[in-house]
This record gives C-alpha cells, structure tokens and sequence, in this order.
C-alpha cells in the first residue's frame, strides 16, 4: 500500500501484532491516518497505529489489561474505544 500524503508518517505500534489471524483497519489509510488492530485467536494482539496516537494509547491500555475487545469493536468507527479502554485496569 502506498499512502500519499505530504509529510512524516508516524508509526506506533502496542502488543506484538504478529503472528495474527485477522486484522481490522480503523479509519482511512488514504487519509494517512488509521490504525490496524491484530487479534490472534479471538485476542488483541497488537496494534499499529499511522498518525493516531489516541489510538495508540488506548491499545496500550487494553493489551495490558483483562478487558477483551472484539475484531467487530475494533473495526466500528462509532464504538468509543476510550471509554472501553477506561474500564481497563492495568495488570501489575
């Protein structure tokens, strides 16, 4: 895939996206702004993120926590990730 949008592009990455089995874009990759949500077996595992850092901090909140997030969640734009991601509470 190749983006075309002037200026940097910044990647973030949460968890370890792969191996995976299935992945949801979220958002438009030709807007130079989306994120890619990696689950293996049923799970989060990681999450790459191009110039959402909202998301980037929500996928590192949930991957440390118990709370499960769904390949449907992740792919439905107006499900509010933040307020799933503030029932997480961060394993010690």
């Amino acid at each position: 895939m190749v983006l075309e949008r002037p200026g940097p592009l910044k990647l973030q990455i949460a968890g370890i996206p792969a191996p995976h089995d299935h992945c949801v874009v979220r958002g438009d990759p030709s807007s130079g702004a989306f994120s890619v949500f990696c689950f293996r077996d049923g799970r989060l595992a990681g999450v790459e993120s191009v110039n959402k850092p909202a998301h980037h901090m929500v996928a590192r909140r949930l991957l440390g926590s118990a709370v499960a997030l769904t390949p449907a969640e992740a792919g439905d734009t107006s499900f509010d990730l933040k307020a799933r991601a503030g029932t997480a509470t961060v394993a010690a």
